[in-house]
């Protein structure tokens, strides 16, 4: 995979997840359940996921909170990206 065919798999991620947050503002979950249940797309690079998430919480739409297994949660922070 190209880095142009990359960043354009983590644009259009990042917009899906915005989606996802718009019709369900007190959305929350890990990577993993947002692939399966936010995208409902196993086929996705859990590693595409993971860059989105991490850029929608640099542009301040989600948070992120370390649960007691380790994981990572990420929820809406209500101020869309």
């Amino acid at each position: 995979m190209s880095d142009d065919d990359s960043e354009a798999q983590v644009t259009q991620v990042m917009e899906r997840v915005l989606s996802h947050l718009a019709q369900n503002p007190r959305a929350g979950d890990t990577a993993d359940g947002v692939r399966r249940y936010w995208l409902r797309d196993d086929a996705i690079d859990p590693d595409i996921v993971e860059r989105a998430l991490r850029r929608l919480i640099v542009r301040g739409a989600l948070h992120e909170r370390v649960l007691p297994s380790s994981e990572i949660w990420y929820g809406a922070t209500g101020r869309g990206a």
